[in-house]
């Protein structure tokens, strides 16, 4: 299981709404957001996505569809977090 930058919110939308996340302003927000997804058979099953602001990063998002929830998901999910903040310059 990989972790991968996502550059369209085509995928990213649904899987949030569908876990009761807030997407309406996330096309109109002033800052940028940057969000990462997991894959399993070639479909979106998580995604995070971070709002940056200077050397500041907000958690936006965190959301696993239900059928990919699990120890293993989760813990994939936390071991890879480490990985995401120093490429975007954040400690």
């Amino acid at each position: 299981m990989n972790i991968e930058p996502l550059s369209s919110l085509d995928e990213v939308l649904p899987l949030l709404a569908g876990c009761d996340l807030p997407v309406a302003d996330l096309t109109s927000s002033p800052s940028p957001s940057y969000f990462f997804g997991v894959r399993a058979a070639g479909a979106l099953v998580g995604v995070v996505g971070l709002e940056i602001f200077q050397s500041i990063g907000l958690l936006r998002s965190l959301a696993i569809r239900r059928i990919s929830e699990g120890a293993a998901t989760r813990a994939t999910w936390c071991a890879s977090s480490s990985v995401l903040l120093p490429p975007a310059g954040l400690s």
